[in-house]
């Protein structure tokens, strides 16, 4: 094969590589109509549309339920191109399943947050949450003298599913229905827990239009 062949072959494969990681690389944040640059402000609290359930299999299941209306973000964030960070997350007005009940005036708050977008098929964003050095999303104090959660717990990743869907990623809208449908890899204390039906609507604090596309 001649040299001029060769070298022409070398060049449509460094062509068709690009062209793969360009294509791949493509989808990030966009805000306003254009690109996002830097990072932009999630507005707090984000506004609970199904306060959903913690179900913690131990001694039978007891269900944890943070029912306001409200979700505290704290320095919640998307960052060029694909990130979402939240220094944490507050539920409130939260109750768990007698004989427990939840400590520290009935809030729970989350460590830090780290997740990565990434289209799920054409209509929808994936965030993926990333897994924390110590595993642990956040800590629970029960309180009830026959709980068998008593004292404080940790809740950590397991490293199965701990996924959320942001309905209409790629659609422009000022606010984007977020859906923590079924976080299965999740344990409290040494049991296994699920948190099912958690939906928000998330915006941004200068209330323009924003997607990931």
């Amino acid at each position: 094969m001649s040299r001029a062949r060769l070298l022409l072959m070398a060049c449509f494969g460094v062509f068709a590589i690009g062209a793969v990681a360009s294509t791949v690389a493509s989808a990030a944040w966009d805000v306003g109509g254009t690109l996002l640059v830097g990072s932009a402000a999630l507005a707090s609290p984000a506004l609970v549309l199904s306060h959903g359930k913690l179900s913690v299999e131990s001694a039978g299941t007891i269900d944890i339920e943070c029912t306001s209306t409200e979700l505290g973000l704290t320095e919640a964030v998307i960052v060029h191109p694909d990130e979402l960070r939240m220094q944490s997350v507050t539920f409130k007005e939260c109750g768990a399943t007698a004989p427990c009940s939840i400590g520290n005036s009935k809030t729970i708050s989350t460590l830090a947050l780290h997740g990565l977008a990434e289209l799920d098929g054409t209509l929808n964003t994936l965030i993926k949450l990333l897994s924390l050095p110590s595993k642990t999303f956040a800590v629970v104090k029960f309180e009830g003298e026959s709980c068998a959660l008593l004292g404080t717990q940790p809740v950590t990743e397991t490293g199965a599913n701990a996924d959320i869907l942001i309905d209409g990623g790629p659609d422009n809208g000022v606010s984007h229905l977020a859906l923590a449908f079924s976080l299965t890899g999740l344990k409290v204390g040494s049991s296994r827990a699920v948190l099912e039906g958690l939906d928000f609507d998330l915006k941004l604090t200068s209330g323009k239009e924003w997607r990931f596309l």
